[in-house]
């Protein structure tokens, strides 16, 4: 279904598979086995990517792939980020740096709960 639904928006706005690999950084290859159902769902980062370059609503796509639509939702904007940036940020940072955020977080709400 999300293949489906991937492909009937693209050819509704007259796009090639070609241009829609441009707009997302993704082959056409792979977004053709997508389409076929040949492929999984792709992850929230291409979810996002294929939103944007289709001008879905990325929580919408994100409930025809399958995830729930707070899913994606939730990562947003977190802290004034765009999903893309958020999304990149999981995709770019090193583990040791993302265990260095999740250290800062549990002290805070250490302090927190302390002060209450």
């Amino acid at each position: 279904m999300f293949g489906d639904y991937i492909r009937q928006r693209r050819v509704e706005q007259g796009m090639t598979l070609s241009t829609l690999a441009e707009k997302t950084g993704v082959s056409a290859s792979y977004l053709s086995r997508i389409e076929r159902g040949e492929r999984s769902v792709p992850g929230l980062l291409l979810i996002q990517k294929v939103a944007d370059a289709l001008q879905i609503d990325p929580a919408f796509l994100s409930n025809i792939a399958g995830l729930p639509g707070s899913h994606l939702r939730e990562l947003s904007h977190p802290y004034g980020m765009s999903a893309t940036e958020w999304l990149e940020a999981n995709a770019l940072l090193p583990r040791d740096d993302w265990e260095d955020v999740v250290a800062l977080i549990r002290q805070k709400m250490l302090r927190q709960r302390r002060s209450r």
